[in-house]
């Protein structure tokens, strides 16, 4: 029996749409109970996780993070199996499946490797940032050349990879190099939110069209 690919992508979009739910409502309940106000200029994300930093907020981060983790594994199998049938660049979505792969399990690592180990932390969260960028330059570079998936969109993960990239740069020489000025602060939370917008509105393609 020939698969269904549209129900394929829906059930794929049903998966991003609740990852990204889930993210959401975690951080909010995580951030309403950090002990001291909650702001992307003066914290990083991953603050919300630390048992030392939110002790009562962090399982509530650490466990959507993780739930969210899963959910995006079948997302991008959505992505991959939805769009990439019958195609010439089968390697392009391959690799998409595989960064797909990468980005979910550094995501799931940084809920259990939480800030509270500070050098560990650093490594998955850059593992995660880097992979993630990644992963949003190849699927989207990939996607703009399939009619069945809408230009603008990828137009827009493109930008969004690059500022991962960006990121993923000044958070290396942030950390290595020890340059002078305040922590990123800002610049992680416009990352983190520009791959979930671009997250959402994937799903929300794959469930309408």
């Amino acid at each position: 029996m020939a698969l269904d690919y549209a129900k394929i992508r829906r059930a794929g979009g049903c998966f991003g749409t609740a990852a990204v739910a889930v993210y959401l409502l975690a951080t909010f309940v995580a951030a309403a109970r950090y002990p001291v106000q909650f702001s992307p200029f003066t914290n990083w994300i991953s603050d919300m996780g630390s048992y030392g930093l939110n002790q009562s907020g962090a399982i509530i981060y650490n466990a959507g993070a993780a739930v969210t983790a899963l959910l995006l594994v079948p997302f991008f199998v959505g992505i991959v199996l939805g769009y990439g049938h019958e195609r010439k660049d089968k390697r392009s979505y391959s690799g998409i499946g595989l960064l797909g792969m990468v980005a979910a399990l550094f995501m799931f690592l940084h809920a259990i490797v939480t800030e509270d180990t500070f050098i560990p932390h650093v490594l998955v969260a850059g593992g995660c940032f880097f992979a993630l960028a990644l992963l949003l330059l190849l699927a989207n570079w990939t996607l703009l050349k399939n009619p069945e998936f809408n230009r603008l969109i990828a137009y827009y993960g493109l930008v969004a990879g690059a500022i991962g990239i960006v990121f993923f740069v000044v958070l290396t020489l942030y950390y290595t190099l020890f340059v002078a000025g305040n922590p990123p602060f800002f610049f992680e939370w416009v990352t983190v939110h520009a791959s979930f917008l671009w997250l959402t509105l994937v799903s929300v393609s794959m469930l309408t069209r």
